[in-house]
């Protein structure tokens, strides 16, 4: 009988043959021997064979290395790999259990890294991956909560009491003759619910990692641990008994201007359009060039056409609009946006008048349908409102309007890339098709680092789409004076800083801190064990990477820093003989948040007690490194800020940066000192030289915080704050009165942190 031809895919004979070792003629479907017999006939695929090559072997033995560097992280240090590796095939009759098995299996693979296994409780078993998971699994069950901290604070944050539990009201602030900033609600997310300081409403929920969720959690400790509760119910503050600040309102070009208007009518003095250009001027050189997000060339232009239409009419204000005029209604938005930022940049918050403009926006916002209409000049709109109501002390519809914000954009495919063919089109028309996709670039990740900054600011969950959502390049570090069209559009691009460069390193910024962010919300609810402090460790050294590869221009020494910056421009025919005021703002801006985010990541480790570990070495050296990020990270903002005060000309927007920045660095020292551990082993847990240190550094930030108020009134509160929370150390009141300058020059610069972070070398040795 001859045989069938064999198949070209066919490579090896079928299992049958194979197995009976016959010789087969490898025919399809069938073999000519399982045919004749009736056997099945399956061909399995060859086996490939490793190459044994050294190239091949050495990668073996780097992976089989970084294995073992995993196992020995993940596994207790009383467990031996050789043993475990030995034991690894012992046979299912060993395992701890006799019974059913079902319902492990599918999850033996599994290592559960928060769950430490200790020798005792591996003694009596073989030390098999599958009775390792066992273990994990019952204690996952058993003892769930003892997996989590003595103190959940996220658990105290509603008070289901309260009235307004379901609703936030933040409508009367604008509509009452009431002092603006003198109420329970603060746009930093401090003092924004009640925290015993006897505000009969709260108003939302501000999340654990909030300045707010802090000073409740400070309250929890502070009576877990026995040292009274912090008596803020003692917190008062009258802003009655500050400075009359009403001569730093109107300057004397606006002055001239409010006597000119006969009517003394308010409406007049917003409708005028000398008053308007004046705070435009102001928005574009106090606001913009911090925050380059609106298409400034479209604004302008439209701008000038209103001025145009105003003029040839007697009533100043008849905009002689339909309510389907989308387009003069969402520019009428965004200018009055503007305008009410420019008058809080230039008078602040000692006026009203910015007040009368949101007004306005608020009633041709209700003029539009926002859920059934929108545009770019619209989404520029609802991110600058954003910033500017939380700004005025309205957290909640800032945050709505980020949310508003978010939807619009990705309905407008902001997310998304615009890629172009470069040989369809010319190059004039290329460089405006440039700036048009630049503009959408900035407007989308200004708006992503609004979002996440606020989320972070709130303590709130991300919001935001995923990264991995995001198709967009960064901003390009464009020189706009060179946008005149005699320029190519690489050579607009530069290397010296510009008002997109801090924009560029923003957004990085805000990149990294969603996966931070991420991570210690994740972990903050677990004990606080190696793992998750080498987990935090782990963040911190990707924040300390970000950090490294920084431009000179962002150098955290203010010398080497504005040394860059003038020379880089000087060679490029930029003849600035010292640093503007929007760089300086930027700079501190970008240095105080990823300081505030190295301090969010390890605050909750300050006073984690030691007891159950006080003779694990690499325990307490973790604590260690730990507590010197956090402290580290505190120390140079509180610095960073009083330099910065002593070297610029402060201003409204600069202030509410500083002010914030500032209080969130201060909380620090200042809970170490009111949550200090007594208990028994808590001696060899210091981690500050002395408490006289501490205090260096909080009087340092309240007399930051006396020449902020002038700016900000929040800042009189939080010094006001800062006395209630210490003020039972019995100690601070003769410290503070021998208080001068000679101890503000020795702060200036920190020359040996490892002073503050001493453990009692009597008993430990962490230097090994």
């Amino acid at each position: 009988m001859k045989y069938e031809e064999r198949g070209s895919s066919v490579q090896q004979a079928c299992d049958s043959c194979r197995l009976r070792k016959l010789k087969c003629s490898k025919g399809l479907p069938q073999c000519h021997n399982c045919k004749e017999h009736g056997w099945k006939c399956v061909y399995s695929p060859k086996a490939v064979r490793t190459p044994l090559t050294r190239a091949y072997l050495t990668r073996v033995e780097k992976r089989v290395n970084g294995l073992e560097s995993l196992l020995k992280r993940i596994l207790p240090e009383d467990v031996e790999i050789n043993e475990l590796l030995r034991t690894i095939e012992i046979e299912k009759s060993h395992s701890i259990d006799d019974g059913d098995s079902s319902g492990i299996d599918d999850v033996s693979q599994q290592f559960y890294k928060q769950i430490n296994l200790t020798a005792n409780e591996l003694s009596e078993i073989p030390i098999t991956l599958k009775n390792i998971n066992k273990i994990s699994q019952r204690k996952a069950k058993v003892g769930a909560t003892e997996k989590k901290r003595e103190f959940q604070p996220e658990d105290y944050l509603i008070n289901i009491e309260k009235s307004d539990l379901n609703s936030f009201d933040e409508r009367d602030d604008f509509n009452n003759s009431q002092i603006l900033y003198d109420s329970s609600i603060d746009g930093m997310a401090a003092l924004s619910n009640d925290i015993g300081l006897n505000f009969d409403n709260s108003n939302g929920y501000f999340g654990i990692n909030s300045s707010n969720g802090l000073l409740k959690f400070l309250q929890a400790k502070t009576r877990q641990n026995g040292n009274g509760i912090l008596k803020l119910n003692n917190y008062n503050y009258d802003f009655n008994n500050e400075e009359n600040d009403n001569d730093h309102m109107l300057d004397n070009e606006i002055n001239n201007i409010w006597k000119s208007i006969n009517s003394g009518k308010i409406e007049d003095l917003l409708d005028n359009l000398d008053f308007q250009s004046i705070m435009i001027n102001s928005f574009f050189e106090n606001y913009y060039k911090v925050y380059p997000f609106i298409n400034k060339k479209k604004f302008f232009s439209e701008y000038s056409a209103f001025i145009e239409r105003q003029e040839s009419r007697y009533n100043e204000y008849d905009l002689d609009i339909s309510e389907d005029d989308n387009k003069v209604l969402s520019f009428q938005v965004l200018l009055n946006t503007i305008l009410a930022i420019g008058v809080w940049c230039k008078v602040g918050e000692n006026s009203k008048i910015h007040t009368f403009y949101y007004q306005r926006v608020k009633g041709f916002i209700q003029l539009l349908n926002i859920f059934e209409y929108s545009d770019t000049q619209l989404l520029e709109s609802f991110v600058l409102l954003s910033n500017y109501v939380q700004k005025t002390n309205k957290p909640n519809t800032g945050w709505s309007y980020l949310g508003l914000s978010t939807r619009i954009a990705t309905s407008l495919g902001l997310h998304k890339e615009v890629r172009i063919d470069k040989h369809e089109i010319n190059s004039i028309d290329k460089l405006g098709l440039f700036e048009d996709i630049e503009i959408r670039k900035r407007l989308w990740w200004g708006m992503y680092f609004f979002d996440v900054g606020t989320t972070l600011t709130f303590g709130r969950p991300l919001t935001i789409p995923p990264l991995g959502t995001i198709d967009l390049e960064p901003v390009s570090n464009i020189d706009d004076n060179l946008l005149d069209g005699s320029k190519s559009i690489e050579e607009c691009i530069v290397t010296y800083p510009t008002i997109y460069t801090t924009l560029i390193y923003e957004s990085e910024l805000t990149k990294l801190s969603t996966r931070i962010y991420n991570y210690n919300s994740t972990v903050l609810k677990l004990k606080n064990d190696k793992s998750k402090m080498i987990g935090l460790l782990d963040m911190n050294e990707l924040l300390e990477n970000f950090i490294r590869n920084l431009p000179l221009c962002f150098d955290e020494d203010d010398e080497k820093s504005h040394t860059y910056v003038l020379n880089s421009w000087s060679h490029n025919g930029n003849d600035n003989l010292s640093i503007p005021k929007w760089f300086a703002v930027s700079r501190l801006r970008l240095i105080c948040r990823y300081k505030n985010l190295q301090m969010l990541i390890f605050r909750y480790i300050l006073w984690e007690s030691t007891n159950d570990n006080s003779f694990d070495l690499s325990y307490l050296n973790l604590i260690k490194r730990c507590r010197k990020a956090c402290f580290k990270s505190s120390v140079e903002t509180v610095i960073l800020i009083d330099n910065f005060i002593k070297r610029n000309e402060l201003d409204y927007l600069s202030s509410w940066y500083a002010t914030y920045f500032l209080f969130q660095a201060i909380l620090i020292p200042i809970l170490k000192l009111v949550t200090n551990d007594n208990s028994e082993g808590s001696v060899y847990d210091e981690y500050y030289s002395s408490d006289e240190e501490l205090f260096n550094y909080i009087e340092l930030s309240r007399l930051s915080f006396d020449k902020l108020k002038k700016y900000n009134k929040l800042a009189g509160k939080f010094s006001k704050l800062i006395d209630t929370l210490i003020s039972d150390k019995k100690d601070v009141v003769d410290f503070m009165s021998q208080w001068n300058d000679d101890n503000i020059s020795n702060l200036d610069l920190v020359n040996n942190l490892d002073d503050l972070f001493q453990f009692d070398t009597k008993y430990f040795n962490l230097n090994n």
